[in-house]
């Protein structure tokens, strides 16, 4: 008679729900710790801000050196008048010349270049190019001219109808209305604003509205004032922060954001307040000499988050936030926000558009609720279109590919350790609404 053995061990089965993702840190939420080209909109883990690749003329926008920056100017040519883009590079400043496929060099330098939209008394917009030597204007008709010399900073922005700009011995000074290079001191003309004897050196000044902020690495200033100089005013802003991030602040919605150590901020009427209250922005750096840029409600932050670096995406309007397709110079221009990806190509970042590598969300030495050794029997998956799971854990690791569906769709992965990473890359039309893993140890 054979004999049967009856195991006496018991497991422990545990199923752990996540209803809801998050891309930074979220209570009760499935929170990646790395992620690229995805949001998750309440909770509802999607394919993020994509990328459009400029051209003209079915010809790719390519800058022939690495970028400093750039932006977008009136233009006529023969097919009318059309707004093409403006390059500073390590090398110097290059338009678009005729027949609309090569860059040509028009100024030579290797200092960074601030370029800014002007307003002319005509309504239409020209360019200015601010050197630390010289300020050069591109106008409508196509052609570069130097309006003045002088010695200036990239801390420079238009108020008012005039051209404020830090200049020698960390001054703050403006021009005369729509007279973009007449510095003259006057009451009604060109002058300087007056800041307290012990501001640090400004770095970045932002318009927005009625008010121009002023922002130094120890301070924030406020700027308001009317039409005539002698109206202007200026006022220390209440803040008891940490460092401001030199290039963070950009005027996005009814207020300018700026990011810091603690996370991001919105000053608006001089009132500063945290805009990140869940703390998922903490530990986001800028990446060096970047600058911000907005559009509408959406702000964008070149950054490096965990070692990677990516363009932070903030919306005011939802409180969501993203990592998408990574470029060090952005560029706000007609309610839109472009950039320059590894190989120099220009883009505009826009919704519905593919990126050149697959969104993913990413969620490492996740122990799912208990630290003991176990094994990750299973993965429930809830939502629509096509993702790609995997999965490693001590002893291996499991990919596929799966179709998602709201009832669920379960994967087996039958791995074993105290911790698994967790790698969910989507496609364009994928929703991931929910998560569940079951678990199993070893009771007694």
């Amino acid at each position: 008679m054979a004999e049967k053995k009856i195991s006496s061990k018991t497991y422990l089965v545990k199923r752990h729900v996540f209803d809801a993702f998050s891309l930074g840190k979220a209570d009760g939420c499935f929170c990646a710790t790395s992620s690229y080209g995805c949001k998750a909109k309440g909770g509802i883990l999607a394919y993020g801000t994509g990328m459009r690749y400029l051209s003209i003329n079915g010809v790719d926008l390519i800058s022939p050196e690495p970028l400093l920056d750039f932006s977008f100017a009136p233009y006529n040519t023969s097919i009318g008048r059309i707004s093409l883009p403006i390059l500073s590079t390590t090398q110097g400043v290059y338009y678009l010349a005729e027949p609309l496929k090569d860059f040509e060099k028009v100024i030579t330098t290797g200092n960074r270049v601030k370029l800014l939209s002007l307003p002319g008394e005509d309504g239409y917009m020209r360019l200015a190019c601010v050197l630390r030597n010289a300020l050069w204007r591109f106008g409508i008709g196509c052609w570069f001219s130097k309006m003045c010399d002088g010695t200036f900073s990239k801390a420079a922005c238009v108020f008012e109808n005039r051209l404020f700009v830090v200049g020698a011995d960390d001054k703050l000074q403006y021009s005369a209305p729509y007279a973009y290079a007449d510095f003259t001191d006057s009451a009604d003309e060109g002058g300087f604003v007056r800041l307290m004897e012990y501001v640090s050196t400004p770095t970045q000044l932002v318009a927005l509205k009625e008010e121009m902020y002023c922002f130094c690495n120890e301070g924030l200033y406020r700027v308001t004032g009317g039409s005539a100089a002698r109206d202007f005013k200026v006022e220390k802003v209440d803040y008891v922060g940490g460092v401001i991030y030199e290039g963070s602040a950009a005027a996005c919605g009814d207020r300018v954001l700026f990011m810091t150590p603690d996370g991001l901020f919105g000053v608006k009427n001089g009132k500063v307040q945290p805009m990140d209250t869940h703390g998922q922005l903490k530990g986001v750096v800028p990446y060096p000499s970047a600058e911000a840029a907005a559009t509408g409600n959406k702000y964008f932050l070149p950054c490096t988050l965990y070692g990677e670096n990516r363009t932070l995406t903030v919306d005011l309007s939802t409180g969501e936030c993203a990592y998408t397709q990574f470029s060090s110079v952005l560029c706000s221009f007609d309610g839109g926000v472009y950039g320059a990806d590894e190989n120099r190509r220009l883009f505009a970042y826009a919704a519905g558009y593919p990126l050149p590598s697959a969104p993913f969300f990413e969620r490492k030495g996740e122990s799912f609720g208990d630290e003991k050794d176990k094994t990750l029997t299973s993965v429930k998956l809830y939502g629509s279109g096509k993702i790609t799971l995997r999965v490693v854990g001590r002893n291996g690791s499991r990919e596929k590919q799966v179709q998602l569906t709201k009832e669920g769709t379960i994967v087996p992965i039958a791995l074993k350790g105290k911790r698994f990473d967790v790698r969910i890359t989507l496609s364009l039309d994928a929703q991931v609404t929910g998560l569940e893993a079951e678990t199993q140890r070893l009771y007694r």
